[in-house]
């Protein structure tokens, strides 16, 4: 007989197989449509009609498109059950248009020449070996392609290029299955949405600017991933995706409204360094998520320094006075009990100025009221003072002149806490 816990187990496992035997024929069955060449594709072009059913090469796709444009007919790439083969280099579609003023004063290149692309792509249920979107910088200056993992600034990439790509119309992926996909240094004037869609190789959208709302929606990364030095200008929404791959790059991004992460799976983390968040509450959240997910992949550091984030962007929602406070007693001295080495430091200097002062001013003397000279024997009855005083010993053999005992009050009350701070300190990162 099998039991209610087995009947259970086999039937997910049914389920589980028959999903992916059912994805591998969908796609295989969409890599099987009848071939097409230029001509018929040229052909539903002009009839302002959607390519639907066949698989053709991204080259033959391309000039099409070019062909229809030199006829006069500014048709829109309508995509839907297809497999494309080859790389379907988008960037070929610019032609070198002026823009106006009100369009390129969000975009920090607007001396340069715009590769413009007017047509709106929108691509349902199909099969794309890989998609290059950007003007290609070795075309311009000799310069090598993009590859990751190369970690490049955009000044580094563009300060030398001759045209920047501009894509005025929608751009929509829609339950596709892609391989790579390049669009850095872009500047997309329309919304930009991906939904249920997988790329299986790196997708780079580095130093990117995205005008309007830009949506990811049950999307699958099983690749690097890098929207570093990115700007979004409306709404990002990163709703239910999967960054299966451990190399994440949004670093140096900016996000100038919404963002959401919601339902975001990080496998091993995710780097948001020197980010721009213009909405508190979304910064607060984003931090969090990050320092949950470096937790749970085991690399405490890097969660030490999201909870930091995370802290800080709490800070900046409360009252001044409790934000100095918190900035000075938690943060500087401790890192919000991340940093054992910031305690040593503050303990350090703590004594040394101590030291320093009551050894200038003359601030100690014996019991019999005797005043040691400003000698380096009396630094170092000075120091000696300081580190009792400070460790709240007080062993009596030399005592505070008036005038400095409330810095010896002080000493003792500071040390007392950062001792606290400290136990509190390294016992959070041993247990870690």
């Amino acid at each position: 007989m099998i039991g209610r816990r087995q009947l259970r187990l086999l039937t997910v496992g049914g389920a589980f197989i028959c999903a992916v035997t059912f994805l591998g024929t969908a796609k295989e069955a969409t890599q099987q449509q009848p071939a097409i060449g230029e001509a018929e594709i040229l052909h539903l072009l002009m009839s302002y009609e959607a390519i639907q059913g066949v698989s053709f090469s991204a080259d033959a796709l391309i000039d099409a498109v070019i062909t229809a444009r030199e006829m006069d007919v500014e048709a829109d790439i309508l995509i839907r059950d297809c497999y494309i083969q080859g790389t379907l280099g988008l960037w070929r579609l610019g032609v070198n248009n002026g823009l106006t003023p009100e369009q390129v004063k969000k975009w920090p290149f607007s001396e340069r020449l715009f590769s413009v692309v007017r047509h709106d792509i929108v691509i349902h249920n199909t099969s794309i070996d890989d998609i290059d979107g950007y003007f290609p910088v070795e075309l311009q200056r000799g310069a090598p392609g993009l590859d990751p993992p190369s970690q490049f600034m955009y000044s580094e990439l563009f300060a030398g290029a001759d045209a920047v790509m501009v894509y005025a119309g929608v751009v929509a992926l829609i339950g596709c299955d892609i391989g790579s996909c390049r669009f850095p240094g872009c500047f997309f004037l329309d919304t930009f949405s991906v939904k249920q869609t997988i790329f299986h190789d790196h997708v780079n959208f580095q130093a990117s600017t995205f005008s309007k709302t830009v949506v990811f929606d049950d999307v699958t990364f099983d690749s690097y991933s890098c929207f570093s030095a990115s700007v979004f200008w409306e709404d990002a929404l990163f709703r239910d995706t999967n960054f299966a791959h451990w190399d994440v790059v949004f670093d140096y991004t900016r996000f100038e409204s919404r963002v959401d992460f919601f339902r975001v799976k990080f496998a091993e983390g995710s780097s948001f360094r020197d980010v721009l968040f213009r909405m508190r509450d979304d910064e607060t959240r984003v931090y969090f998520q990050l320092m949950r997910a470096w937790q749970v992949a085991g690399y405490q550091d890097e969660a030490d320094y999201y909870f930091c984030k995370y802290m800080r962007a709490r800070r900046t929602q409360k009252h001044r006075v409790w934000r100095v406070l918190e900035w000075f007693f938690v943060d500087v001295l401790s890192g919000y009990g991340t940093k054992w080495e910031s305690v040593l430091g503050t303990w350090g200097g703590i004594i040394l100025l101590s030291t320093l002062v009551l050894w200038w001013g003359r601030g100690i003397e014996r019991p019999d009221g005797e005043v040691p000279p400003r000698t380096l024997g009396a630094f170092l009855l000075s120091l000696y003072f300081s580190i009792v005083t400070f460790t709240t010993l007080g062993y009596g053999d030399f005592r505070p002149r008036k005038g400095y005992k409330i810095l010896a009050c002080c000493v003792s009350l500071l040390g007392a806490f950062m001792m606290a701070l400290f136990v509190l300190v390294f016992a959070r990162k041993f247990m870690q």
